[in-house]
């Protein structure tokens, strides 16, 4: 969340269930270029973390995907960042084994990764505050989910998801389990399933509007190596994929997070460095001769 002086983050702890705020300022970054956090506040009631937690906030709004112990939410003031004490909603299940993730649609719809009886998809959720509940509006499941291969406890499950905000008003959710699909989260039907290399398995993604691009982190050759993938998705229902590139961390983990905004991608592994990886933004399509040649150097 960005406010003026600088920029709001939001983080749980799993072990004691509390959501803290903290303020991220560039002018009081270091010469080393690293930003100081600055704790605003903390809630001061537990919700459910276990055994996978997610979190996501937007215009005021801050959940907690519980795993198995069901869903919160928060209020927070979108001025100062600082948040309720007590969740508007505590630990609601929606008749679902659990749910590791969840992105916010807007205030008050998330998408929650959910862990069903016959596989993985994503449950659509209005949150009604003045009732205190969560309500299901729709399910879009994934097929030939990686279910939990690639697990990191307790924050890291490859089932992440991200939303493409178009000028027009118009919104779509990305989402990486395996395959790569996206889908209105606003409308019944079901995912269109992304053509994407052999052999590469989408574990998260986000989407960097203003470019119309969504990245992919994931791996290769059956977890061995990790790599990204870029998408045009100008036509949202449509992507093309602009590149695939192989990266690697300081040891033997895997990429967990991938994030891009202006001209730049951004990277993380789970190998206990405290190096964030770069790349820049394909400018342009290439030819399905050279995306071809970059393919079988992987292979």
């Amino acid at each position: 969340m960005a406010r003026q002086g600088g920029v709001v983050a939001f983080a749980i702890d799993a072990s004691s269930g509390l959501v803290c705020s903290f303020n991220l300022s560039a002018r009081s970054s270091t010469r080393r270029g690293e930003v100081p956090l600055q704790l605003i506040g903390c809630t001061t009631q537990r919700v459910s973390t276990s055994p996978f937690v997610g979190i996501d906030a937007q215009r005021g709004t801050l959940v907690v995907s519980g795993g198995t112990g069901g869903v919160s939410t928060f209020r927070y003031d979108t001025s100062t960042g600082r948040l309720s004490s007590r969740p508007t909603i505590r630990n609601q299940t929606l008749n679902e084994i659990g749910h590791p993730s969840v992105t916010l649609v807007s205030r008050n719809i998330a998408a929650l990764c959910t862990d069903t009886r016959s596989g993985f998809g994503i449950t659509i959720a209005n949150i009604n505050q003045s009732s205190r509940s969560l309500d299901r509006s729709r399910f879009f499941p994934v097929e030939n989910t990686v279910n939990f291969k690639y697990t990191i406890s307790p924050a890291n499950f490859p089932c992440d998801s991200s939303m493409y905000f178009q000028n027009n008003g118009r919104s779509y959710l990305y989402v990486a389990n395996g395959p790569v699909t996206v889908q209105n989260p606003r409308r019944n039907g079901s995912p269109t399933v992304v053509n994407v290399p052999n052999g590469f398995e989408a574990l998260t993604v986000d989407v960097n509007s203003d470019r119309s691009i969504a990245v992919f982190g994931g791996v290769i050759q059956n977890g061995a190596r990790s790599a990204y993938l870029e998408l045009d998705i100008s036509n949202p229902l449509n992507p093309r994929v602009v590149t695939m590139e192989v990266v690697s961390g300081q040891g033997r983990g895997r990429i967990t997070g991938i994030a891009s905004a202006g001209q730049d991608i951004f990277y993380v592994f789970d190998d206990d460095s405290s190096s964030i990886g770069h790349a820049r933004i394909q400018q342009s399509l290439l030819e399905d001769s050279e995306l071809k040649d970059i393919l079988s150097r992987v292979e």
